[in-house]
Formats: structure tokens, C-alpha cells, sequence
């Protein structure tokens, strides 16, 4: 049986449709606490007031951190912020 790869790809593409390709822009706004590590894996502390001297910040071990990032899924390229 001698089956013509056009013809194949002309069926498939009416019975699975030819489907339409849709960009978004993805943003994204963020906040939060991070701890930093030294090379070793200790928690680094953050000798800046107000942090060292608050428990609701570890002591210093948690600083505050916040950002934006805006990404085009058509293209793969985007830009962020922290």
C-alpha cells in the first residue's frame, strides 16, 4: 500500500484541527523573605537595623525581598526586577 505523506497530513489536520497559536504576557509581582547562605550552607545575617535586633526577622537571618516580572510567551522574552 503506496500512501501519499500530503494526503495523510491534509487528514490529520482536518480531523485534529490546525490549532491557533496564542501569546500571552505573564506579570507578576512578588514579596517576601529569603535567607542567605554562605559557601558552606550557614544562614548569613543582615546586620542592618531594623533586622538584626527583631525576632519577627530571625535576628537578621530573613531579610525582606520584592520584585516584578513581566514575560511574552510569543517571543520568550521578558524582564524582571528585585
Amino acid at each position: 500500500m503506496n500512501l501519499n505523506k500530503s494526503a495523510i497530513s491534509l487528514a490529520l489536520t482536518s480531523i485534529l484541527g490546525a490549532g491557533t497559536l496564542q501569546a500571552a504576557i505573564i506579570d507578576i509581582d512578588y514579596s517576601g523573605l529569603f535567607t542567605m547562605l554562605d559557601p558552606i550552607g550557614e544562614p548569613l545575617q543582615n546586620v542592618s537595623y531594623p533586622y538584626y535586633g527583631d525576632s519577627s526577622w530571625g535576628y537578621g537571618l530573613r531579610t525582606q525581598i520584592s520584585g516584578s516580572l513581566k514575560f511574552n510567551t510569543s517571543t520568550g522574552y521578558g524582564t524582571a526586577t528585585v
